[in-house]
């Protein structure tokens, strides 16, 4: 490829991808006291917007992130008092 192939391709504009991520329903993303993780996930996915990319966090619905947050539960399910079955909460973890 020769220095004028190179520069149209430079010039032409760049599709970028649509991402998807997915958090533990655990916590919220970032996460208020505790969520490896989840904070991982935060930085990350603002990360991927600030360079342009089209993102979608599958997520509590207490997250707050520069991406779009489709809220899988109203709320992290740590915080939620009305899951008191535990193995409810755990299969949805």
């Amino acid at each position: 490829m020769n220095l004028e192939e190179r520069a149209a391709l430079q010039s032409e504009p760049k599709q970028l991808m649509k991402i998807s991520q997915l958090a533990r329903l655990q916590e919220s993303v970032p996460p208020l006291n505790s969520g490896g993780i989840e904070l991982v996930v935060s930085c990350l996915s603002d990360e991927l917007v600030c360079r342009g990319y089209e993102v979608t966090l599958f997520a509590s619905g207490d997250s707050q992130t520069l991406t779009f947050i489709e809220a899988v539960y109203p709320r992290a399910l740590r915080l939620d008092n009305k899951f008191t079955n535990i193995l409810l909460k755990t299969a949805l973890i």
